[in-house]
Order: C-alpha cells, then sequence, then structure tokens
C-alpha cells in the first residue's frame, strides 16, 4: 500500500500553494525532483559557519543528516481546499538520514491521489481506488484533518472513506 505524507520540514511557503495552511486537490503525480544541499532551492540546514553563543554564553554549533531537499510536482485535476495553484502544484521537502523524504514518500506512479499540501509540514496523500459503484475511496491512514472535516468522522471500511462523502462535507462548510 503507497500512501504518503508529503513533506514533513518543509523549506518555507511554497508560492504554490493558497492558503496559509493547506491546499488539498486531486491530480497526478508528474514529477519527482531530487535537489542537493546548498542549491538555490534548498538551502542548507547548517550554513557554512554557523554556531550561536547562547545566554549563559555557551558556544553551540548546528549537525545535521539531512542530504538535500526534494519537489514533488502533481498536475491538479480538481481543488478541493484552497485556491487554485493553476495546473500543476509543487510541494517541497527535505531529505533526511539516508536521503529519504521525512515522510512515507509519495507513490511514484500516474494513478490519481488525494493531496494535502500544507505549509505546517504536515503534507499527506493516498492513491485513489476505484469501487464497483463508481465512486473512489482513499486510504485513511496519516490524514486526519482535511479542511474543516475530521477524516475519523467518515464512514471508513477496512481503512478506506468514500471521496464523495469527504467532497460533500468540504462543500458544506
Amino acid at each position: 500500500m503507497h500512501r504518503l505524507l508529503l513533506v514533513a520540514g518543509m523549506l518555507g511557503p511554497s508560492a504554490h500553494m493558497a492558503s496559509a495552511d493547506e491546499f488539498v486537490i486531486i491530480g497526478r503525480v508528474e514529477e519527482i525532483t531530487q535537489l542537493p544541499e546548498g542549491t538555490n532551492r534548498c538551502k542548507p540546514v547548517c550554513p557554512a559557519g554557523a554556531h550561536s553563543i547562547g545566554k549563559d554564553g555557551r558556544e553551540g554549533f548546528c549537525i545535521s543528516n539531512s542530504c538535500g531537499c526534494g519537489e514533488i510536482r502533481i498536475s491538479v485535476e480538481r481543488v478541493l481546499v484552497g485556491k487554485s495553484a493553476g495546473a500543476v502544484a509543487t510541494a517541497r521537502y527535505r531529505l533526511s538520514e539516508w536521503c529519504a523524504p521525512e515522510f512515507p514518500a509519495f507513490p511514484v506512479t500516474h494513478q490519481r491521489i488525494l493531496a494535502r499540501i500544507a505549509d505546517d509540514g504536515r503534507h499527506a496523500s493516498s492513491m485513489l481506488y476505484p469501487t464497483p459503484d463508481g465512486d473512489d475511496e482513499f486510504d485513511t491512514d496519516g490524514l486526519t484533518r482535511v479542511g474543516t472535516v475530521d477524516i475519523g468522522s467518515l464512514k471508513a471500511k477496512n481503512g478506506r472513506a468514500p471521496l464523495a462523502e469527504l467532497v460533500r462535507r468540504l462543500s458544506r462548510k
């Protein structure tokens, strides 16, 4: 089961985000890019020569095991929360120890996904799974809240909740 919590440790608010809180879309992963630390789009966690002097007069220093950053580009099919970011939404994230994203990785697939991009660093996503009745379901693991909807309040079966119910509740708020 591939689910993605997109970016815990964001590099800062993305110009593609619609609000100060979150942007929720249905879309497809178009591109995942890794960026070396120290470039314009991936500032170092510990800049060269960075140190500090605490209030007690002791010198501090910075240690990081970050090995770079990543960006994911998602083609936007539908916006559920926030304002349109255009045809493509971009989320940025830090790669931690072992060059792994600081969240479970997005599925490397072109299937449709539900993605929450948040500047609080708690991004999340799920692949969408078609049902026999023509609706879609999404995995509830890793998604606690989308917009004003508590995901635990949705009628989930086997860890999946109906997308149509989420959309209905979002449109009521």
